[in-house]
Formats: structure tokens, C-alpha cells, sequence
């Protein structure tokens, strides 16, 4: 009993020895995961912060005001921009990328400063030199207007390449947007460059005045930087100020910073510890109620049991009509009933076993006789078909799945092999059949080649004789050819001269033709030109009425203006501004009497002018009446001409084509005296061919003659191989196969 109390208080000691060491695993692998997630939630916040930043800053600058507008639509736009930003960004300025100038800015005061000048590392880096496009986040700076450490980002201005946009962001205002780690005050957030700048902290001086070694090996924090500018969120422990600090760190996306939340490892774990406290106590609660209870229930327990193991002895020993009653209701009592109901589930199953033996023995005897039968039967069958039956099968009647599987497998095997064997022996038959037709009618071509090589041997003699007159008549052609060249060269030469003339006689018809409508068209043209003279005169007489009555109406304005001169002179000097009107209204009529009469002076001209045109008009249509008469009879005269030679020309040339023809056709006849030769000549050297062909034929027909005896001979030691076989469809019609286009076919 004290053994058995000794072991529970070792397996509660045990248990709460493991609870406490999971529990600290687990507290440490998620305050480890808080910690980091909480860094990458902090990472993703500032990566946006800075995108909406960037993206202000690149619509800023694609703005149509800052890329055409006026330097005071600039400066409203700039001062909308930060009033609507965050309380970080403190300014917004409009520079030359020159020298890194402020144009104009929403800060008064930093208009006319040089940030180059200034030494600020960005604008002494060139960042937007020659309006380099892009948007660039700078390193910390101190800002020489504001006098803080601040942080800008620039961006060149698309259509001004000597100008650029730069919003300048407070350091520490934009730090007291990071969120702490813990509630603890030595819990702190920092931002760190690639450089172990650090660029944003809780703590003011920390942002421009620590500084992160990123090669210093015994420093875990520059571990951590760069692994964190690689991309990776992470964690780790550290000595930070001579404080344990547990560290996690991220990249934030878009920049080479790496934030980093610090937080004593104290708070971290202070769950832990007082997990801790409480597995303790539990374990010392648990070890004084144990021992409480063993005393008060140890007694009584210990004698059931002992009944117990001795009624189990029995039962273990085989007797299982052992007593296994109890009148407890406890645990004591549920132990019992559960022995019980083991002994009696033990005792079916005995019962169980052995009538499963005694069917299994039966059944094993019965599968000896039906193994003995498959035997006998199937070694019957395969004998039969080793001796070349291949029509014998196995019975799959038997009654026994197993070996109706068996044979009907081994009847679907011999099927295909009696399949295959049909098969090849049709085939040799056939091939030994057509075999024996090659060879009969290689034979009767053979015959018919010699006969026609002997045929071709007697047409080569005769065109031979052929060739030898077709040269003859080929010289005599060429003779009467030359003449009739001679006779075409002559009637040609006429042909041409009468040509000539026709063509002159026609081209001077043709001209006086022309010459004759050019008049017509300048007959026409002098009518029109009168008629538009008389209009004209009609005009002048219009224009002249016109000119009448403006005259006319200066005359009156002229006595309008000598009344209002005359009613001036009699107003007071306050209406002296009417006297001048009425001065100026007299001035215009006369001006207007003197365009008129120059008008009128102009007029008389012009109708002078139309006077002579009309008359030299009307000489010069009765000149063209008197040129129109001869060129007609000139024309009439041409024509007559143009007529008689054209009836010459085409005589010579009809002369001409009669000998041009007669020259064709003898060219003709010896072109075909020529190709009748030539041809003669082909003939002769293809029937030299044929005949070396036919020759070469019937050799080959021999070498086929030979082949198709000895397929013929190899197919019927294959057929009378292949009947030793014997097969279902020996019995059946024969299939025999063919060629066709060149595929065997059934």
C-alpha cells in the first residue's frame, strides 16, 4: 500500500513536473510569436504609411499645376497638400534639381534656401539629378528650416526635367506613431537603416544618436538587421543596456529599414512564472488530499481488493465458473461487475473458437478433394493440347469459384494461341498459292519481253533510213526560205515608205482638223467675251447711278453739317463737344464728294477702255471668219490626199504580208524538217534504251522467277509445320488473305 501511495505521488509529481515544463514551452514559443507578429503588424502599418506618402508625393508631382501651372497655383496646391496630410509631414516644397533650391514651399521660410548648399546628404547625393524619374525616401537628415531630424521624399517632375516636389516629414512625430510592445517602460520601438542608423525610436536621442554596428559579430541586434533586410521576420533574446530584452524583428516592405520591438524579458514572461506558482501549489494540494483520503479509505479498499486478485487467480488458472459477486455500489463494486463481464465474454469466445476450428477443418478437407479433381482434369486437358489439340478446354462447371476462374483463364489462353496459330497457317497456304501464279506470270511476261526487244530492234533500223531523208529535206528548204526572205525585205522597204506617207498625210489632216476647232473655240470665245462686256457697260451704268446718289447725300450731309456748325456757335462753351461732331461730320461729306468724283473719273475710263475692246473685238471675229474659209479648204485638201495614200500604203502592205507569209511558212515547213530530225535522233537513242531496258527486264524477271519459287517453297514448310496444330477451325471455310494497294488484307 505505501508503494502504491508512493507511486501516485510520483506520477503526480511527474505530471505536474511535465505540465509546467509544456507550459513554459508553450508560453515561450508564443510570446515569441506575439512578439514577431506584433513587429510584422507594426512593419505592415509604417510600409503603407510610407506608400500613401509616396503616392501623394508622385500624384503631386504628375499634377498638371505643378507641371503648367502658375508659381501661385503652385504654392495653393503645396499648402492643400499639407493641411490635408498627417500631422508629420510639416512641409512641401516645389526646387530646382540643380542646386536642390526652394522655389516655392508651403513653409515661407524655406523659400530661397539650397538644401546642396546646406550639406543635406540627399540633395548632395544628386538624388533627383537631371530629373532622375522615380520616387526616393531619404535617410534621416537635420531639415535646415525646421531644425529637426526629419525625413523627405522627393520625386522629379515629369515635364520639368530641372524640377522637383519634396515632402519633408518630422522624425519624431512620425516615431510617436509606432506602437510599444508592452505596457512596460523599458519596452521600446526602433526603426534601423542598412547602415544601423537608426531612423525612428521612442526614445528622441536614440533616433539621431545611436548608431548599430552591422558587422559587430558579438552585437545579436546586427544578426537580426540583417537578416531582416533580407526579407525575414524573426526573434531572438538580448543584452540591451545590461537588460535581458526579448527582441522580435521585420523588413518594411518598399524601404532598407528593419524595425525592431523591444520589451524586458521579465514582462514577457511573467505569465510563465505565475503558471508556475500555480502548478506547485496544485501538486501540494493534490499529494495532502491523497494522503488524507489513503488514510480514511485505505483500509476498507485493501480488503476488497485482496478478495478481488484471489477470485482473478482462479479465473486466470482456467476455472471460469468461478463466483464474481459483490453487493458494493462503489468503484469496488464496478470492478467486479467488469471481471464478470470479462469472464463471461472470455467464455463465448472459447465457444466461438472452437467451432470455427471445426468448420475450418472441414472446409480444408473439402478443398483437398476439389484441388485433387483440378489437377487430374487440368492435367489431362494440357497433355492433350502439349500433342498439338488445341481444341480441348477445361470444364468450368465445377461448382467452386477458385476453379472456374482457373479455368476459364486457361481456356481464354488457349483461344488466343489457337487464334494465333489459324492464322499464320492461312497465310503460308495463300503465299504458297499466289507464290506459284507470280511465278507462272513472271514466265509469260519474260516471253513477251523478248519479243518486244526484238520489235524495237526493227523500229531502230527503220528510223534510221527516216533521219537520213529528213536531212535531205531540211538543205532544200533552207534554199527556197532564203528567197522568200529576199521578196518579204523588199515589200517590207516599199511597205514602210508608204507608211511614212500615209502617216504624214494623216498628221496633217489631224493638225488642220485641230487648227480648224481651235478657231470655232476662238470664234466662241470673242461672243462671249461681247457679252460680257455688254454686262460689264450695264454694271457701269449701275455703278454710276450709285456713285450719283452718294453725291448726292454728301451734298446733304455737307448742308447738315454747315447747320449744326452754325447751332453750335450759338451754344455756350459746355457744347463745344457738339461743334466738334458736327466739324468732323462735315470733313466726312466732303471726303465722300471727292471718292465720288473719283469714282466718276474712274467710270469714264473704264467705258472708254470697253469702248475700244468692243471694236477690236468684232475686227478680230471677222479675221477668224476669214481664217475658218482657208483652213477648211486646206483641211478638204488633206483629206483627199490622206485618202490616196492610204489607198497606196495598204496595197504594199498587203504585198508585204503575202511575202511575210509565204517567208512563215517556209520557216515553218523547215522548222518542222528540224524537229522531224531531232525527233528522229530521240527516238532512235530511246528505242536504243527500251531495247537495253527490255533486256534488263527480262533479267530481273528471271531473279523474280528464282524468289517466288523459293517464297513458295519456305511457305509450305511452314504450313506443314503448322500442321501439327490442330485447331477449331480446321473444320471451318477456308479465309484466304490478298494484297491490295500494297496492305495484306483477310
Amino acid at each position: 500500500m505505501l508503494v502504491l501511495f508512493a507511486v501516485i505521488i510520483l506520477c503526480i509529481t511527474s505530471i505536474g513536473g511535465v505540465i509546467y515544463l509544456q507550459t513554459g514551452s508553450a508560453l515561450e514559443a508564443e510570446t515569441a510569436d506575439e512578439l514577431e507578429q506584433s513587429t510584422q503588424l507594426q512593419s505592415n502599418v509604417l510600409a503603407e504609411s510610407i506608400d500613401r506618402y509616396q503616392h501623394h508625393v508622385r500624384t503631386l508631382a504628375e499634377s498638371n499645376v505643378i507641371n503648367s501651372g502658375t508659381d501661385g497655383e503652385i504654392e495653393l496646391t503645396l499648402n492643400s497638400e499639407v493641411s490635408s496630410a498627417p500631422d508629420s509631414v510639416v512641409a512641401a516644397h516645389y526646387i530646382d534639381t540643380d542646386d536642390y533650391e526652394v522655389l516655392i514651399s508651403s513653409d515661407d521660410d524655406a523659400e530661397g534656401v539650397s538644401f546642396a548648399d546646406e550639406g543635406v546628404d540627399w540633395a548632395t547625393d544628386d538624388t533627383l539629378h537631371d530629373g532622375q524619374s522615380g520616387i526616393h525616401l531619404t535617410d534621416p537628415y537635420d531639415d535646415p528650416v525646421t531644425d529637426n531630424a526629419s525625413i523627405a521624399i522627393t520625386s522629379s517632375v515629369p515635364e520639368e526635367s530641372d524640377r522637383g516636389v519634396v515632402f519633408v516629414i518630422d522624425q519624431d512625430d512620425h516615431a510617436s506613431e509606432l506602437a510599444s510592445p508592452s505596457l512596460e517602460d523599458d519596452a521600446f520601438t526602433q526603426i534601423v537603416n542598412e547602415d544601423g542608423e537608426v531612423v525612428m525610436s521612442h526614445d528622441d536621442e536614440a533616433a539621431t544618436d545611436e548608431h548599430h554596428g552591422v558587422d559587430d559579430e558579438d552585437d545579436p541586434r546586427a544578426a537580426a538587421i540583417e537578416s531582416g533586410l533580407e526579407g525575414e521576420t524573426g526573434y531572438l533574446e538580448s543584452d540591451v543596456g545590461g537588460s535581458e530584452m526579448a527582441l522580435g524583428y521585420a523588413p518594411v516592405d518598399g524601404t532598407d529599414w528593419v524595425i525592431m520591438a523591444h520589451t524586458p524579458m521579465d514582462a514577457a514572461y511573467d505569465l510563465h512564472q505565475s503558471v508556475t506558482r500555480s502548478v506547485i501549489a496544485l501538486v501540494l494540494v493534490s499529494l495532502l488530499g491523497l494522503g488524507t483520503i489513503g488514510v480514511v479509505v485505505g483500509r476498507n479498499m485493501s480488503r476488497s481488493l485482496n478478495e478481488l486478485t484471489a477470485k482473478t487467480r482462479e479465473v486466470e488458472q482456467g476455472n471460469l465458473e468461478t463466483e464474481l459477486e459483490s453487493d458494493r455500489i462503489d468503484e469496488i463494486g464496478e470492478l467486479y461487475a467488469a471481471f464478470r463481464s470479462m469472464r463471461d465474454s472470455l467464455r463465448e469466445t472459447l465457444h466461438e473458437v472452437n467451432t470455427a476450428k471445426k468448420r475450418a477443418e472441414r472446409r480444408e478437407q473439402t478443398l483437398e478433394v476439389l484441388v485433387q479433381q483440378l489437377e487430374q482434369e487440368a492435367s489431362e486437358v494440357m497433355k492433350r493440347a502439349a500433342d498439338g489439340d488445341l481444341t480441348q478446354r477445361m470444364d468450368v462447371t465445377e461448382g467452386n469459384e477458385a476453379i472456374e476462374q482457373v479455368a476459364t483463364e486457361y481456356n481464354e489462353m488457349i483461344e488466343r494461341i489457337e487464334t494465333t496459330i489459324d492464322d499464320p497457317k492461312r497465310f503460308a497456304g495463300d503465299v504458297a498459292s499466289h507464290s506459284e501464279q507470280v511465278t507462272a506470270n513472271v514466265e509469260e511476261v519474260q516471253a513477251a519481253s523478248e519479243q518486244v526487244s526484238t520489235a524495237v530492234q526493227d523500229i531502230s533500223s527503220h528510223i534510221d533510213h527516216q533521219h537520213t531523208m529528213f536531212r535531205s529535206a531540211a538543205g532544200e528548204m533552207a534554199e527556197i526560205e532564203q528567197m522568200a526572205d529576199d521578196i518579204a525585205s523588199l515589200s517590207e522597204s516599199v511597205s514602210h515608205s508608204a507608211t511614212q506617207t500615209a502617216a504624214a498625210g494623216e498628221e496633217g489632216r489631224s493638225t488642220a482638223r485641230n487648227a480648224k476647232e481651235a478657231m470655232s473655240r476662238i470664234d466662241e470665245e470673242s461672243k462671249q467675251t461681247l457679252r460680257e462686256i455688254e454686262k460689264l457697260e450695264q454694271q457701269m451704268a449701275e455703278i454710276e447711278e450709285i456713285v450719283d446718289m452718294i453725291s448726292e447725300h454728301a451734298a446733304q450731309t455737307d448742308l447738315l453739317a454747315l447747320s449744326a456748325n452754325i447751332e453750335a456757335s450759338r451754344q455756350t462753351t459746355e457744347t463745344t463737344e457738339f461743334g466738334t461732331v458736327a466739324a468732323e461730320v462735315k470733313e466726312l461729306a466732303r471726303e465722300t464728294k471727292e471718292s465720288a468724283a473719283e469714282i466718276d473719273t474712274i467710270i469714264a475710263s473704264l467705258e472708254s477702255q470697253l469702248e475700244r475692246t468692243t471694236w477690236e473685238v468684232e475686227a478680230t471675229r471677222s479675221e477668224i471668219d476669214e481664217s475658218k474659209a482657208v483652213i477648211e479648204e486646206t483641211v478638204d485638201t488633206l483629206e483627199s490626199i490622206a485618202t490616196y495614200t492610204t489607198s497606196t500604203s495598204s496595197g504594199v502592205q498587203q504585198i508585204a504580208s503575202l511575202s511575210q507569209q509565204q517567208s512563215d511558212s517556209t520557216q515553218d515547213a523547215r522548222q518542222l524538217i528540224t524537229n522531224a530530225t531531232e525527233l528522229s535522233e530521240q527516238v532512235t537513242a530511246e528505242t536504243e534504251t527500251v531495247a537495253a531496258a527490255t533486256e534488263e527486264q527480262t533479267s530481273s524477271l528471271e531473279e523474280v522467277t528464282t524468289s517466288a519459287n523459293q517464297l513458295a517453297s519456305e511457305a509450305q514448310s511452314l504450313h506443314s509445320t503448322l500442321d501439327y496444330f490442330e485447331t477449331a477451325a480446321d473444320d471451318e471455310p477456308e479465309h484466304h488473305f490478298k494484297f491490295s494497294h500494297g496492305t495484306l488484307e483477310e
